[in-house]
């Protein structure tokens, strides 16, 4: 195990293991754009990836990890062949031996649609994106509650239920941003019949301030949200991807959080409910590539 986890990673342990104590705790990647035979030319995933994260978490004793979408590069030079071998590779690296839940969530490239655009090829099938991306997750913990054979879901922890939705919410093709009605039903009468805290997750932000590309229905889960808010139940905030930049906005009353990208980096979100704060924490190769991630507070 030792030689898959990297120095840069190292350094951050005991850090994070005196910061997560007694603290609802995870670390989050995404948009990680996993290209291992480099035909991108990007270079953007080491042979580390996946293995960083799943190893980090179990030294440090957090509570869960997740990937929020765009694990594949997904790009005109990857073929549909290649692209699913990147994903089934990536998601066995988080999967296997994960002393934790791993959860994960389906973006826009992970059907590689834009090189069989280009190729007058195939994009990766939704049932292949379900086998390969969402159902392997279910061997980290018997606390995943589906609906059905979907890409959204919800789990259990002490004090917090999270929810994670899907934003290419289509049976054909994952090319588009949308949550279709049964989802949205779901949402409001399965995943909110809580008394728990909340976190919602999904790859493109809910919230149109942080995203170029808006999810059709958004708004029907976010006056879902604000009504479970309402009720004087607590939501932690919501967790997106797709946009590769570290921003916040709280409208309404509830927090809204975007991640860059990481693959090689992560960000470990700690929550301290009683009081309703969160810091975060860059961990890894922090100043890799063409951004830097820094540390952040909140509060909620």
């Amino acid at each position: 195990m030792e030689n898959l986890f990297p120095k840069s990673w190292e350094k951050y342990v005991d850090e994070v293991k005196d910061l997560v104590k007694n603290k609802f705790a995870f670390a989050i990647q995404t948009d990680t754009h996993v290209d291992f035979d480099n035909s991108s030319g990007k270079n953007w995933s080491d042979i580390d990836v996946g293995h960083n994260v799943r190893i980090f978490a179990e030294k440090t004793g957090l509570d869960f990890f997740a990937n929020l979408g765009d694990m594949i590069e997904g790009y005109p030079r990857d073929t549909t062949e290649d692209m699913k071998k990147d994903m089934k590779e990536l998601v066995r690296r988080y999967t296997e031996g994960a002393k934790c839940p791993v959860l994960t969530a389906i973006g826009n490239h992970d059907n590689n649609h834009m090189w069989a655009e280009k190729n007058a090829g195939d994009e990766i099938p939704y049932n292949e994106i379900l086998e390969n991306i969402i159902h392997p997750i279910k061997n980290t913990s018997d606390k995943f509650v589906f609906s059905g054979n979907v890409a959204y879901y919800y789990i259990d922890f002490d004090k917090v239920r999270v929810i994670v939705l899907n934003t290419q919410d289509m049976d054909d093709t994952t090319s588009e941003f949308i949550i279709r009605e049964k989802q949205i039903e779901w949402f409001k009468t399965e995943a909110l019949n809580t008394d728990k805290a909340v976190i919602v997750m999904c790859h493109v932000p809910l919230l149109d301030e942080l995203t170029q590309n808006k999810v059709k229905n958004s708004e029907k889960i976010l006056d879902a949200l604000y009504e479970f808010k309402n009720s004087g139940k607590t939501v932690i905030g919501g967790f997106y991807g797709h946009n590769h930049e570290q921003k916040h906005i709280v409208e309404n009353g509830i927090l809204h959080v975007g991640f860059e990208k990481l693959g090689t980096r992560a960000e470990v979100v700690i929550v301290d409910i009683e009081n309703k704060k969160i810091i975060t924490k860059a961990i890894g190769d922090v100043e890799k590539y063409d951004a830097t991630i820094v540390d952040r507070e909140f509060e909620f």
